[in-house]
């Protein structure tokens, strides 16, 4: 039996093949022949009646989704390529590293391919249990494929799939931040200078000039880690809650530490932020009053040094989110900055608590955010203690993983650090 998606592609060619009738008639002026109208309407018979199939086809799959359901299973699981019945558990993983118990099935080969990634990537070696880069880069996936998104068509057709999704749950993913997945060495960014055209005879030849260079900043697996605790009873325990509960806490955490270094990493052992890069254009003085004019600024420059406009966008803190929503773009009158809570000067919003003060002050950030470049090697590997804590019945897991952040055109970004509310 054919499902919902299937049909809904035969009804789609079907319309097609109508659309294609109708445009050449128009094309050549005319009114359709008799053939073209027995053909057409059968077209219509024909999605008249994949409608009934596809309606049907859907209540059939909604009836297995409350079954799957009924019987435990997540069925917004991603599907990443694999098997129906490869389902990875992390607690189960961490369960038996817990207790000393070997790791079978599914879980054994992750750790398998997790360890190859590792391995040829001449860092650290990890021990425990580890999750290949293929279980946490793929996103929107569906229960019945894959879709082939955000990399998916990428991943080995034996990969397992989790019952939840473990990938960085990045606040700024929404700005159009790319990320890289199952790195293996660094990763060169090119950028280039601008390229010049010169008017010239038919065989004259062209003058050297400025002409376009190649070079960029380049991604370098930099180490993350986190320590967390997990009581014996609670990883004892097994069900879809307990492992969406784990992988969210690992997902935003692992996230966070992706949009903190993008917006203030410090550099060093850590990728350099927009707020402390040296290059990233800087306006505003200490204590400035929060204006639209302060706003429009940090898009003029960004206007002035040629930079790209491919996914331009505000990001700040909640709390200046909620000033700019109460401030007028002219004194004395009714209409506010932020009148939608949404977009600013027609450009997207994003407010997170990860936007820090300056100080005392609050920064307002706009910039291309598809000059952003974050990267990943590997998956993550967890180190799981059951001794340090044992008197206090908790386990203690420790997450490894290899990550970085680059701006590839800092000029693409301004930066007014100094809003004062």
């Amino acid at each position: 039996m054919k499902t919902s998606l299937e049909l809904k592609e035969e009804r789609k060619a079907a319309i097609d093949k109508q659309q294609s009738m109708v445009t050449l008639a128009k094309t050549e002026a005319r009114e359709f022949s008799v053939d073209e109208e027995t053909r057409f309407d059968s077209l219509q018979q024909e999605v008249e009646t994949l409608d009934g199939k596809i309606k049907r086809a859907q209540k059939i799959e909604e009836v297995a989704r409350q079954e799957a359901r009924s019987n435990g299973e997540d069925v917004n699981a991603p599907n990443i390529g694999g098997k129906a019945d490869k389902k990875y558990s992390l607690v189960r993983a961490l369960r038996s590293a817990a207790f000393n118990e070997k790791l079978d099935g599914v879980e054994a080969e992750a750790n398998q391919e997790a360890r190859t990634e590792f391995s040829g990537l001449s860092l650290e070696c990890f021990s425990g249990v580890s999750v290949p880069s293929s279980m946490i880069s793929n996103r929107n996936q569906s229960v019945t494929g894959n879709l082939g998104l955000n990399g998916g068509v990428l991943v080995k057709e034996d990969a397992p799939k989790m019952v939840a999704p473990l990938f960085p749950n990045n606040p700024l993913t929404e700005l159009g931040v790319t990320h890289f997945a199952g790195l293996k060495g660094n990763l060169p960014l090119v950028s280039n200078t601008d390229v010049s055209f010169q008017w010239l005879g038919e065989s004259e030849k062209v003058k050297k000039g400025n002409d376009s260079k190649f070079g960029g900043p380049v991604l370098k697996p930099l180490r993350t880690a986190a320590v967390l605790y997990i009581s014996t009873q609670l990883i004892k325990q097994s069900g879809i809650d307990i492992e969406r509960y784990l992988v969210s806490l690992l997902s935003n955490a692992y996230g966070r530490s992706y949009a903190s270094a993008i917006i203030n990493g410090k550099g060093g052992k850590e990728p350099t932020g927009l707020l402390n890069y040296s290059d990233v254009t800087q306006l505003g003085v200490k204590d400035n009053a929060l204006s639209f004019e302060s706003v429009v600024d940090l898009e003029s420059a960004i206007e002035a040094e040629n930079a790209t406009d491919k996914s331009l966008a505000y990001l700040t803190n909640k709390k200046l989110k909620g000033k700019l929503k109460t401030t007028p773009k002219a004194s004395g009158t009714d209409s506010v900055m932020l009148s939608d809570g949404s977009t600013l000067n027609g450009s997207k919003l994003i407010s997170t608590n990860l936007v820090p003060l300056v100080g005392t002050n609050y920064p307002l950030i706009y910039g291309d955010w598809s000059q952003v470049f974050t990267g990943g090697w590997g998956g993550l590997s967890f180190t799981v203690d059951s001794l340090t804590e044992a008197d206090s019945a908790q386990i203690k897991i420790t997450v490894n993983a290899y990550s970085d952040v680059k701006i590839v055109h800092p000029k693409a970004f301004a930066v007014n650090k100094h809003f004062k509310i």
